[in-house]
């Protein structure tokens, strides 16, 4: 009786125990499952974030036009037609520069005529993005249209040079052996810059410190120093930005004035529509 008793209270403790086990198991599982929604509801919100910022400038300049149909300057047809027209010279533009790199092309004898008029068609139904610019040059090689090498031209061509680290210390190079063919440095003093700036902390604090430490070495000397800084040193960005800006508000001047001579606005909502988006894209 009492061996049955020990047994019976031996099973109750095994019991309770994995009773404990799997309400500790599931407090785990739900503590895991926490932490998991939390995972991606922060990365949601992160991604939210992105989309809202890329949509930003759009809506900033939504708002602008908003505020003239609330202010009765022009309708809210006006607002969606004036849309439209700053959309397709944009378009255009891009177009008319694709045209231009495939005539190069075509100059080149890389491509024919009749290639490139088959590229502009293209282009023209392509997806928005690299991946369908990528997905037609690869239907136009399945197709024979264009040769692979023709392809490989053509991205070549039309692909934005990268802003990476080789182009970088390529154009370095290039202006240290400017600095060398005029007599300014020697090419060991080129060779011992190059080992130097490949060291150097990222930014301009770490470009300084290295020539410094080479004119205190007795490598290059102060006025070597400056030569070099001025050679190095990238062009002012307010010179592109303003490049960029002028671009940006003749397109933008050319659709209003498309929508003037069409008789979808006056010239008084004209001037109100630029002040309006050229004053808010200058600042």
């Amino acid at each position: 009786m009492k061996n049955k008793s020990i047994k019976n209270r031996l099973i109750a403790g095994l019991l309770a125990a994995g009773m404990a086990g799997a309400v500790l198991s599931n407090t785990t599982l739900v503590s895991a499952a926490e932490k998991v929604a939390s995972t991606v509801k922060s990365q949601t919100q992160t991604q939210s974030t992105t989309k809202s910022q890329k949509a930003s400038k759009s809506f900033d300049k939504n708002k602008k036009l908003d505020s003239l149909v609330t202010s009765g300057t022009i309708t809210s047809e006006q607002k969606t037609s004036i849309e439209e027209a700053i959309k397709n010279v944009f378009k255009k533009e891009r177009g008319n520069m694709m045209s231009d790199k495939l005539s190069a092309l075509v100059k080149a004898g890389t491509i024919s005529e009749a290639q490139k008029t088959a590229l502009e068609k293209a282009f023209s139904s392509a997806k928005k993005g690299k991946d369908g610019f990528k997905t037609q040059l690869e239907s136009l090689v399945s197709s024979g249209t264009i040769t692979s090498e023709q392809k490989s031209a053509i991205e070549k061509e039309l692909t934005p040079p990268a802003k990476g680290k080789k182009d970088h210390k390529n154009m370095m190079s290039d202006k240290l052996s400017a600095l060398v063919k005029a007599g300014t440095i020697s090419e060991a003093q080129k060779t011992a810059l190059e080992k130097a700036f490949s060291s150097a902390v990222k930014g301009k604090d770490g470009f300084k410190a290295q020539l410094e430490s080479l004119v205190s070495s007795g490598t290059i000397t102060s006025e070597q120093k400056s030569a070099i800084e001025k050679e190095l040193t990238p062009p002012a960005k307010e010179k592109r930005t303003d490049k960029k800006g002028e671009k940006h508000t003749e397109a933008i001047t050319k659709a209003l004035t498309e929508l003037v001579n069409s008789g979808t606005i006056n010239s008084t909502q004209k001037t109100a529509v630029e002040k309006a988006l050229l004053t808010s894209n200058s600042k």
